[in-house]
């Protein structure tokens, strides 16, 4: 629990570019794919259709990356490490994204890398909440109900916070793929709007 890994760090400075980079490619791809609207209505138009990525982009620059870097005194290296985790189901959302502008949402790659999306983002997202308590508090030959009592109250309150939001993306994706599998009217839909 106290050991210290260098790349830590230097993934935070990374993930800043990457995050600052991304609310400006979303930017300007909205911006390009509305090239008729006025500058200022592009603005609020993006802000309004994508405030919860940018809200979470800027939120991971502003308050993760000190936190990270200056503010955890060289402390809890893990337990950053299975932040980071969280992306490894980026590629499987970006995947989706590409999938459908490419008009192929129904298309069996579709279908095979939703459900892949849904079991990474269920072990790198939120099953990594359990597994992070599991761990210390077998460091502390605790079980996971002592270790969240003796564990600071921002600890907890952090972690509910972002396991609250990651439980809540998680049961749009299983809503997602309940009504693709479960519902016939929903495939139909898919398959007209994809053709």
């Amino acid at each position: 629990m106290h050991d210290r890994y260098h790349m830590v760090n230097d993934y935070a400075y990374f993930g800043v570019i990457y995050f600052v980079y991304d609310i400006w490619a979303m930017h300007n791809a909205h911006r390009h794919a509305n090239i008729n609207v006025s500058s200022t209505s592009q603005h609020w138009d993006f802000l309004q259709k994508r405030w919860l990525f940018v809200v979470h982009h800027l939120v991971l620059v502003i308050i993760f990356f000190p936190i990270v870097v200056w503010l955890r005194n060289d402390k809890g290296d893990f337990f950053v490490g299975c932040f980071y985790l969280a992306e490894c189901s980026t590629p499987f959302v970006s995947l989706q994204a590409v999938l459908r502008q490419v008009g192929k949402k129904s298309s069996p790659l579709y279908v095979v890398n939703g459900l892949i999306t849904i079991a990474v983002f269920s072990v790198c997202r939120v099953m990594v909440f359990p597994f992070m308590y599991w761990c210390y508090g077998k460091q502390h030959r605790m079980n996971v109900l002592q270790t969240a009592v003796s564990i600071p109250l921002k600890c907890n309150l952090g972690c509910a916070v972002i396991l609250a939001l990651q439980l809540y993306w998680l049961s749009i994706m299983i809503m997602k793929a309940y009504r693709f599998f479960c519902c016939p009217s929903d495939k139909r839909l898919l398959h007209k709007t994809s053709g």
